[in-house]
């Protein structure tokens, strides 16, 4: 199946049960063009709750004016 990615950091500013997340080291792209770790707390989605979110969506959608 296939998740509109896009949707969600929506999704989770909405409803953050929907969007499993972990929090992981950030990362820094250096002038001779390499990463290096270190740079930060980043928070990670790896899953969406998609049934959920299009739920979600196609309600507001009918909705609207």
């Amino acid at each position: 199946s296939w998740v509109m990615w896009d949707l969600a950091p929506i999704a989770w500013l909405i409803d953050p049960t929907w969007v499993t997340t972990f929090e992981t080291g950030g990362a820094q792209l250096t002038t001779a063009h390499r990463w290096r770790s270190g740079a930060g707390r980043i928070t990670e989605a790896y899953r969406v709750d998609k049934r959920a979110v299009y739920i979600d969506l196609f309600e507001r959608l009918a909705s609207a004016p």
